[in-house]
């Protein structure tokens, strides 16, 4: 099963509900009727619609990882890059060349089409918060609230992947950057949330085979148990010692879990410094077995 893109119709409905936005507050915002607002949620209003709402939203689109300036030209560049020419993506597309053509020089069109455009040509839009630098950064600024959360560095996240047989509906519910959920297999039905594109792992009430994630450590003990509610595979990223105090021993137990494999990590050198030791921990429901330890480059 091919990985689940998010429409960006979807993160935009869910950015304006996480903001206790109305349908006619963003309306007003945007400068734009209440059916437009409602139509950009649906995914049926014109692309310029869409921008203009993103814009009242006060949010960025980023594909693939990456601010977009100019919607076209990112387009076109993805195109380009795979080599395919405008009359065969519209062919792909089923639509004509001339709409293909106006995405990419104009910005112009349907949501509807742009939107099979970023599914066919496998481009990854996100609607992010704006930052007043413009970048996204690997460690949040000292005096942020979130100073705990640090992304994940995308080699050690597929060394880490790699480590386990991955199958079925895998959540990633702290996606950050993407450096887990970009490189879940393949054949998977990948899925994510993301607080700050509007996505609230809390509300999710979905069952899943995995949940995979360097989740915010400050929020770990919130995090593990609702993981554990949701699937029966929980696989976190944190300092060994978040899993061993007396009170998550008994979170664990108490949800039907134990450890299964505890993966040992050196931790990365753009991360703050620290004496504790960091660990990719594999918790399974209904686990009885012995627990396995293996290492992945030099431990600290």
């Amino acid at each position: 099963m091919a990985k689940k893109l998010y429409r960006v119709a979807d993160q935009i409905a869910a950015t304006r509900k996480a903001r206790n936005l109305t349908v006619s507050g963003l309306a007003e915002r945007a400068g734009v009727s209440r059916p437009a607002v409602r139509s950009v949620e649906k995914g049926r209003a014109s692309v310029k619609s869409k921008l203009r709402v993103l814009h009242a939203l006060e949010t960025s689109l980023w594909t693939n990882d990456r601010l977009v300036e100019n919607l076209g030209h990112v387009l076109a560049s993805h195109r380009n890059q795979q080599r395919v020419s405008q009359r065969h993506l519209a062919k792909r597309l089923i639509v004509t060349q001339p709409k293909v053509i106006s995405l990419e020089a104009r910005t112009s069109g349907r949501m509807d089409t742009l939107q099979k455009y970023l599914d066919v040509t496998q481009v990854r839009n996100e609607v992010c918060s704006k930052r007043a630098d413009g970048k996204r950064r690997l460690i949040p600024a000292k005096d942020n609230a979130q100073a705990d959360k640090v992304y994940t560095p995308r080699q050690l996240a597929a060394e880490i992947l790699s480590q386990f047989s991955l199958f079925g509906r895998i959540l990633d519910p702290s996606k950050g950057d993407g450096a887990f959920f970009d490189q879940f297999p393949a054949h998977v039905d990948a899925c994510w949330c993301e607080l700050e594109c509007g996505v609230d792992f809390f509300a999710w009430e979905q069952k899943v085979d995995w949940v995979i994630t360097n989740p915010p450590w400050s929020k770990f003990r919130a995090f593990l148990e609702h993981a554990m509610r949701v699937s029966d595979n929980v696989a976190f990223l944190a300092p060994l010692t978040h899993f061993s105090t007396k009170a998550r021993v008994r979170d664990i137990r108490k949800a039907g879990f134990a450890m299964r494999k505890i993966i040992y990590v050196p931790t990365p050198v753009e991360w703050p410094a620290s004496g504790f030791q960091l660990a990719a921990v594999w918790l399974q429901r209904g686990w009885s077995g012995a627990c396995e330890v293996q290492h992945i480059g030099s431990s600290d």
